[in-house]
């Protein structure tokens, strides 16, 4: 079996779980929210391609808060760092409270980009037919609004991928 949160309530639990700790953590610039929630996690017996998901997530969730530090960092940016460790639903996730306070083309713009990310995240858990249905509607937006969307997003690169999802994720920042 492998890790599939889109069919899996224990799989769905520790995604969310995670992934809500892990906000918490950015916000608060320290490893303890995340560090509460492994600890909890220990405590359930978890199949092997659970603590698999857990330790990727961890590694991936350290190289962020490492670097939290030394870059100024503002919504766009820190989704980026996000997309950047292939945490896509963590980006989604990020987005969404600015989704949800944003208004008129910056709610879209948001949107978009939510639904990049969430393209991702079903690429990932092997959702072709939905990643398609999703990036098109992300690309809807994109692809007539290039002007206002944050340059470290480099809107050519995210276009493309977004119309081929034949090659990997475009990286926007390295570090």
């Amino acid at each position: 079996m492998s890790f599939a949160p889109f069919e899996n309530r224990v799989c769905r639990d520790i995604r969310n779980g995670l992934a809500k700790n892990f906000l918490t953590a950015l916000h608060e610039r320290s490893m303890e929210p995340i560090d509460r929630t492994l600890l909890a996690l220990k405590q359930q017996e978890l199949a092997p391609f659970h603590v698999d998901y857990i330790d990727n997530r961890l590694a991936r969730y350290q190289t962020i808060l490492t670097h939290f530090e030394f870059i100024p960092t503002d919504v766009f940016t820190t989704a980026c760092l996000l997309w950047d460790q292939a945490l896509f639903f963590e980006c989604h996730e990020w987005l969404e409270p600015f989704w949800i306070q944003a208004t008129g083309r910056e709610k879209k713009l948001i949107q978009a980009l939510i639904r990049s990310a969430g393209t991702y995240a079903l690429l990932e858990a092997g959702r072709e037919a939905g990643a398609k249905k999703t990036a098109e509607k992300a690309l809807a937006f994109l692809r007539a609004n290039t002007a206002i969307i944050p340059d470290i997003f480099t809107s050519a690169r995210l276009i493309a991928a977004l119309e081929s999802l034949d090659s990997p994720p475009p990286q926007f920042m390295s570090f």
